[in-house]
Parts: C-alpha cells; sequence; structure tokens
C-alpha cells in the first residue's frame, strides 16, 4: 500500500480539488473517483499534525505541479483538452476538409490532414501527437492511420479523427460515386472538296431496272458522308447506297452533295421498244429474250390482220390467217417463228413447222 494524490484538473475530480490523501495498493495505483494515476507522497509528506499537513502542502504541491508538467509533457493529450504541446494547451484539432467526394476506380483515394489549435484558434506546428482514425463504413471507405482514405464502394462515411486519450475529434462526410462515362470526343470535320460520279451524260434505264452509282471525294481521307437526291423519286429512286430504281417513264437528275461540292447525272427512263412479231400482222404474249424478242417455247400469237404465212414448204405452200384467229404452243428462235398450232376461229386446227 501507498499514500498519493490525485492531480486530475482537466475534468475537475473531487479528491484533486480537495487534496485529499488517498490510500491505494500500488499494482492498481489510481484515484478511486476519476480513474486517473495517483502521485506518490513521500513518507514524509504524509499527514501527522497540522504544522506537518501545511508543511506537506506546501512541499506535495510543489511537487505536484513538476509531477503534473511531465506527465502531461510525456503524455501528450493524455488528459483531454488541457494536454499540452511545448508551452501551450491543445483546445481543438482541425480537418482540412469537413465533406469530400471519391470516384470508384478513378480518384479513389485522398489524404486527410489535421491540425491542432490552442484556445486562441492559432494553429500549433509541429505538434508531436498521435491521432486515431475511423470510418462509419468500412465497407464504402476505408482510412489509414496518416488519414488516408481509400474508395470501396458507392455510399456514404463519415471518417472520424480523435487526439488519442481525449475528446478533441473532428469529422468528414464522404461521398463515393460511380465513374461517370466519358463523352465521346468528336473528330475535327475533314470537309470533302470535290466530287465526282462514275457516270457521265445520260443514264437510260427501263422501268423496274436498277443501277448502282459509285462517286470519288477529294480529300479521299475525308469525314464527311455525302448525300443522294432525286429530282423526282416518283420517276426514279436513290438510296443511301447510290442505288438507282427506274420507277415510270421520265427524265430527272440524280445529285450528290457534301458541304462544299456536288455532282449530278441525268437519268431517263423509258420503256422498250417490242421488235415485230413474225408473223407481224398479231400480238405476243409469252417467253422473250434480253432485247424483247419472243424467245422460247409456249408463246401465243393473236391474229389481227389478215396475212398469208409462208409454211416455207416446196412446192410452195402458204396458210391464210385472218383477225381471230391464233397460234399456240408457239416455239421461237431470234424472234422468228419455228413452230405452233394454228387455231383458226372456225374450230379448225393445223400443226405447222417452219
Amino acid at each position: 500500500m501507498a499514500i498519493g494524490k490525485c492531480v486530475n484538473i482537466t475534468k475537475p475530480c473531487s479528491k484533486a480539488i480537495n487534496r485529499e490523501q488517498i490510500e491505494a495498493d500500488k499494482a492498481n495505483f489510481v484515484c478511486p473517483e476519476c480513474g486517473k494515476p495517483l502521485v506518490e507522497i513521500p513518507q514524509e509528506g504524509i499527514k501527522k499534525g497540522k504544522k506537518d499537513e501545511d508543511d506537506a502542502k506546501k512541499i506535495n504541491w510543489k511537487f505536484i505541479g513538476i509531477i503534473v508538467a511531465a506527465v502531461l509533457a510525456l503524455a501528450g493529450a493524455g488528459f483531454g483538452a488541457w494536454s499540452v504541446w511545448g508551452k501551450t494547451a491543445i483546445s481543438q484539432i482541425q480537418l482540412d476538409k469537413h465533406q469530400t467526394s471519391l470516384v470508384l476506380g478513378k480518384d479513389s483515394t485522398m489524404q486527410l490532414a489535421v491540425t491542432a489549435l490552442d484556445n486562441k484558434g492559432a494553429k500549433l506546428k509541429d505538434a508531436d501527437v498521435v491521432y486515431e482514425w475511423t470510418s462509419s463504413n468500412e465497407s464504402i471507405v476505408s482510412v489509414t492511420e496518416t488519414g488516408e482514405l481509400a474508395a470501396l464502394s458507392e455510399g456514404t462515411a463519415t471518417v472520424h479523427v480523435r487526439l488519442t486519450e481525449t475528446d478533441l475529434t473532428d469529422s468528414c462526410q464522404v461521398e463515393v460515386t460511380k465513374p461517370q462515362p466519358e463523352e465521346p470526343t468528336e473528330p475535327e470535320p475533314v470537309l470533302i472538296d470535290s466530287l465526282a460520279l462514275s457516270e457521265q451524260g445520260t443514264i437510260t434505264l427501263k422501268p423496274g431496272e436498277t443501277k448502282t452509282l459509285k462517286y470519288t471525294a477529294s480529300p479521299a481521307e475525308n469525314n464527311e458522308k455525302p448525300v443522294w437526291r432525286s429530282s423526282d423519286s416518283t420517276i426514279v429512286s436513290i438510296d443511301d447506297n447510290g442505288e438507282l430504281k427506274a420507277l415510270k417513264e421520265g427524265t430527272v437528275t440524280i445529285s450528290i452533295n457534301a458541304q462544299q461540292a456536288a455532282a449530278s447525272v441525268e437519268v431517263a427512263v423509258k420503256k422498250a421498244s417490242i421488235p415485230p412479231v413474225n408473223p407481224p400482222y398479231g400480238t405476243y404474249s409469252g417467253p422473250r429474250d434480253a432485247s424483247g424478242r419472243p424467245h422460247g417455247v409456249g408463246g401465243e400469237v393473236r391474229i389481227t390482220r389478215s396475212y398469208s404465212l409462208d409454211l416455207k414448204k416446196s412446192p410452195a405452200e402458204h396458210v391464210q390467217l385472218n383477225s381471230g384467229d391464233k397460234i399456240v404452243n408457239t416455239k421461237y428462235l431470234n424472234g422468228q417463228l419455228k413452230q405452233g398450232e394454228i387455231v383458226f376461229s372456225d374450230g379448225r386446227r393445223k400443226w405447222i413447222n417452219l
């Protein structure tokens, strides 16, 4: 057992204020009221009488003052807001940010700085103190023992800093967000200076026929897409790929247009002239060749005017055809009738080979 006194003057303890002598086990030599360490009183300072007590008070308080200064200097912030640095008390700590944000994957770390202030609000430089850092949600924001933040997931967390063994604290709210998609960068425009079409003069098409136009542009390394236009899309239409389609008879101008250049060509749509039918006085329906002449097997000729058909026999033989007669199951070769069956208007029939 030993005799000591409490010197807790930062958070006033009644035993310290009343300067009570406290007997306590040396193994647990703390104040029973506030729990702070006791300062041992030498045996010669223990109360023995009024004079001795007064002398002890003088000696002990001088001794206590020395001990308090030493303890506070060594303990740093160990006794609350009155912890001293040098000869100046630290009364406040302050973070450089109280609200900030981090982005996952980019700008995901940040260093917070904390400053010790005296009771006048002045910064204490080079204060040799220890801080404790915590995060309200470690799964969102983590913090190291030196105050470095790291974003871990989307959300909001509060980071706290405390001067060790004191109630001096400060905090910073941290919002963690996902990175925003980057805006695409528009390339610098390279405009077309001139255009030329693959076709010159007048293009002639038949109704239903198609054709694709090509163009060349200068400069070749451009990022402009010229536009195709038809002066009358009911006659000739054109799509974005330059494909023409003839729809009906007529003439149009097809143009291709850029911001600073253009080119055009004329397109005429005409029906194909049908070569005369052999025999000449009739109308033919059936297969045709590329030039429009009757060709192949299975056509039919309807006679519209009287005609004497030479059967190409020796001696010469002719057959008289009249309006209303017809030749069916024809076989044409290069526009010439080679075979068929004449069906006369009176019902008679005659097979012919020419």
